[in-house]
């Protein structure tokens, strides 16, 4: 690679012109970085925070719970990552960053790991799949449920 210098005389109009050779350019190898700097990640660092709105049957609130959480009152906030108690009644700042609509496929409670079997999001069919049964679900073919969920992502 060639780069071109000019320099003006003073006093005149005439420039000088010097060749310069800048040599090669640096190879830079991705690879040789690779994993390099994410060392220190734990579970902690890369899970979601929830932000719950703590009621009488919260097991946060209750002291005989394994979740229970020391100053945990009805009607405060709290992080589900930090463990941080907001005051309900103060609230918090938040700033709505994300929004998704997505349709969870359930079983029954007492059937399956309790877990979603299926997540689908709002471009899916699946709610055209459903038929209303007396309890309000909406359920598929297959005995199963579904669900709408709003997900917001908020800047705390």
């Amino acid at each position: 690679m060639e780069n071109v210098k000019s320099n003006k005389n003073q006093g005149t109009a005439s420039e000088l012109a010097t060749k310069v050779n800048a040599g090669a350019l640096a190879a830079i190898s991705f690879a040789e970085d690779a994993a390099k700097g994410i060392g220190n990640l734990s579970h902690e660092d890369l899970a979601l925070p929830f932000l719950k709105i703590l009621g009488q049957l919260s097991p946060e609130v209750n002291k005989r719970d394994g979740k229970y959480v020391q100053g945990a009152e009805p009607g405060m906030i709290y992080n589900s990552v930090t463990g941080e108690l907001f005051d309900g009644e103060k609230g918090i700042d938040v700033l709505p960053c994300h929004y998704k609509l997505e349709y969870i496929e359930w079983q029954d409670r007492g059937e399956g790991s309790g877990a979603p079997v299926a997540i689908h999001p709002s471009s899916s069919d699946v709610m055209t799949k459903t038929t209303r049964d007396g309890s309000y679900k909406d359920r598929l073919p297959n005995g199963n449920y579904i669900e709408k969920q709003l997900v917001t992502l908020l800047c705390v």
